[in-house]
């Protein structure tokens, strides 16, 4: 006859040995379930890729004919293929030689009696002019290329307000004002309203994207500030002052010309030309000390926001 300890004693074994055969069913079950997630998320992005593939159809079939073959000028091909190549890059994923092997199953599946299939080259090209590659493709490839991004309201699309992120050097390389060469679109995006968490989002976004810009710069509103807090950015003291100061140097050049050739002007010309003058000890100041001493003044002042 077995004591109550030694009976206690096996009952205490078997529990511990049901509880480990429960923990080695319960990881199995939990690899089981993390594989059928994985093989979920597959195909939920398989059937995404697939819906984006059928709207794209839906809307090639829904095209007037009429239109949809109706060559465009300077162009090989009609609206009714130029118009889904780009969607079948950004909304099927598919990449251009991906979209070219797509149009050209559309071409056999659907009787469209193509000549030609547009090749990557020309998808890409359509892409880009579309505005679409901004969604899509990195501003800056380069790692080592430091950028700094301005964020801003920019115009209202109907009861929309829009968000503009642009992205230009970090240093400025030569005198010559910024053209429109030297700026990137980063991001765009709309809301019927904007406020800190919004444009909050915008930023990391847009830093996850592109990588954390060396500055930033915006506006000095309310929510622009509380977003930029928010992220760790520092904004730039002074910007209106620094703005007056920015891309001076032709007209420092200009100055000094006019100082050495005012004598020579008529009367209207000296009267005209009279604020030259005027301000010739500002000139020689910033042309002795360097166009850019008051910017570092200003920038010598760090302020956290």
């Amino acid at each position: 006859m077995k004591s109550k300890e030694e009976q206690l004693t096996e009952k205490l074994k078997a529990a511990e040995l049901n509880l480990q055969n429960e923990k080695a069913k319960n990881k199995s079950l939990q690899r089981q379930n993390k594989s059928l997630e994985n093989r979920l998320g597959t195909s939920m992005k398989q059937s995404e890729a697939l819906k984006a593939a059928c709207s794209v159809l839906k809307k090639t079939e829904g095209l007037n004919r009429t239109i949809a073959q109706e060559p465009i000028r300077r162009h090989q091909y009609p609206v009714g293929i130029v118009s889904p190549s780009p969607e079948l890059y950004v909304r099927a994923r598919c990449g251009f030689r991906g979209a070219v092997d797509m149009l050209s199953h559309m071409n056999e599946s659907f009787g469209w009696k193509l000549k030609k299939i547009p090749d990557r080259n020309s998808i890409e090209n359509w892409v880009k002019k579309s505005g679409y590659s901004i969604n899509k493709e990195l501003a800056y490839t380069n790692p080592e290329e430091e950028h700094a991004q301005t964020t801003d309201e920019s115009m209202m699309p109907g009861s929309g307000k829009m968000q503009l992120s642009l992205g230009i050097g970090a240093e400025k390389k030569s005198d010559v004002p910024l053209g429109r060469s030297d700026v990137k679109v980063l991001d765009i995006s709309a809301a019927s309203g904007w406020n800190s968490t919004g444009i909050k989002a915008v930023l990391s976004a847009t830093e996850k994207k592109e990588g954390r810009p060396s500055l930033t710069k915006a506006t000095a509103g309310v929510k622009v500030r509380e977003a930029m807090r928010e992220t760790g950015y520092l904004l730039p003291p002074r910007q209106r002052t620094i703005a007056c100061f920015m891309n001076l140097s032709h007209t420092i050049k200009w100055s000094k010309n006019m100082q050495r050739i005012i004598a020579s002007l008529n009367t209207n010309g000296k009267q005209t030309f009279d604020f030259v003058n005027t301000h010739c000890r500002y000139v020689n100041s910033w042309n002795r000390n360097g166009i850019n001493s008051p910017v570092k003044r200003v920038y010598g002042m760090p302020q956290v926001i």
